[in-house]
């Protein structure tokens, strides 16, 4: 808390004002502190009572008391606020929309390589649909910066910044402080999560986590582990489970990734993937333990991690499918903008061929908090090869 109160005999107040500040135990919360009323046995205005309620909850933390015609200095209140919030809202861990910005990682440079747009006016039942493909400079697909930048964003799906920083100063002053060979060393790590060889589904997601960073401003809260894993058993559960703030309540967002890179398999695409991310929401609560939290969650968020797991914090899920694949039709064209255009045609036509009975057995207000991202790519195995280099 960090406002400074003039409080006369009269009551007079300079400034009562809305303030955030750490509890004691670590705990990250906005409490407001209301203009105070006058207390005291002896009808004397020998006490000042501050009512204080918690934001994000809304929950009464019952009052703070001062004594009348002091100044209440930064920071008097705290020690009663902080006893009085903890007792209001127990062990719930608070998470803040400075937490989440805090946490983002900088997706600005890979979607310079990509682009993007809602699909309109024909789109997928659900909450939205964009669609996305590698940008182009003038007549030349930027493939190359694509693959460069996709592949530059691995060491943020892996670690988080304070443990990126942490490794990062051991391994200078292990080096001398060599910056490239530290950063190169750190990447290579970074690198070995993968499985070489079988880069379908670690290309989605990846791509599955700059998306969800990028549209929904939401940082990875869970993953299935290990990353590295013998390529003939099956990773249950969900691609991705990311944090995010809206209207100042927490949206857990369960992420699904599928690449294709058949010919002809948008269709088949679109369907395993509706299946696989309402299959992941139906069993979210069976399958938390496969779930870790590891190097790659800053501290703040584990304890919000352990009590999603445990059941403990009220949320709410949101579905998020990314779906790439082999596109069939030519996208050329005599510009750059045509060529844009040519591919979100070339979606809409996909959009328009979806067979109706695909949503219609599914409960309607699950379909309603679905968002769908339509990859087309033209030489996608290519791709992956590159990709897996």
């Amino acid at each position: 808390m960090r406002c400074t109160m003039w409080v006369g005999s009269t009551g007079g107040i300079c400034n009562v004002d809305v303030r955030a500040y750490d509890c004691s135990v670590g705990k990250r919360a906005a409490v407001t502190i209301s203009r105070p009323v006058f207390g005291g046995l002896d009808g004397n205005h020998r006490e000042l009572q501050f009512p204080s309620r918690h934001i994000e909850t809304g929950r009464d933390c019952g009052t703070v008391s001062a004594p009348a015609s002091t100044k209440i200095a930064e920071n008097s209140l705290l020690p009663q606020v902080s006893h009085k919030l903890q007792k209001a809202i127990g062990d719930v861990a608070v998470i803040t929309a400075a937490d989440i910005q805090a946490q983002l990682a900088n997706t600005g440079n890979f979607f310079s390589t990509v682009h993007h747009f809602e699909c309109t006016p024909v789109s997928l039942p659900g909450k939205s649909t964009r669609g996305a493909a590698i940008t182009y400079s003038d007549l030349l697909e930027r493939r190359t910066d694509f693959l460069q930048e996709l592949r530059s964003s691995v060491c943020n799906w892996v670690y988080s910044k304070s443990k990126f920083k942490s490794m990062l100063e051991t391994e200078l002053a292990i080096r001398r402080g060599d910056f490239p060979n530290a950063a190169s060393y750190i990447l290579e790590l970074a690198r070995a999560k993968f499985r070489k060889g079988y880069p379908q589904g670690q290309f989605g997601e990846l791509l599955l986590f700059n998306f969800l960073e990028h549209f929904f401003e939401a940082p990875p809260l869970l993953r299935k582990m290990p990353i590295t894993t013998n390529s003939s058993v099956e990773r249950h559960g969900a691609d991705a489970i990311h944090i995010g703030i809206v209207s100042d309540s927490p949206i857990i967002y369960i992420g699904e990734a599928k690449t294709y890179k058949s010919t002809y398999k948008f269709n088949k695409a679109l369907e395993e993937a509706v299946e696989s991310v309402v299959k992941a929401h139906d069993r979210l609560q069976d399958e938390l333990d496969l779930y870790v939290f590891d190097d790659f969650i800053e501290l703040p968020f584990k304890k919000i991690a352990e009590q999603v797991k445990r059941n403990q914090i009220p949320y709410k899920v949101e579905l998020v499918s990314i779906i790439a694949y082999t596109e069939t039709n030519s996208c050329e064209a005599s510009c750059e903008s045509d060529i844009k255009q040519r591919i979100q045609a070339i979606l809409q036509d996909r959009i328009k061929s979806i067979v109706p009975t695909l949503f219609s057995k599914l409960n309607p207000h699950l379909v309603a908090r679905m968002h769908f991202f339509l990859l087309p790519f033209w030489g996608l195995d290519r791709l992956l090869q590159g990709f897996d280099q």
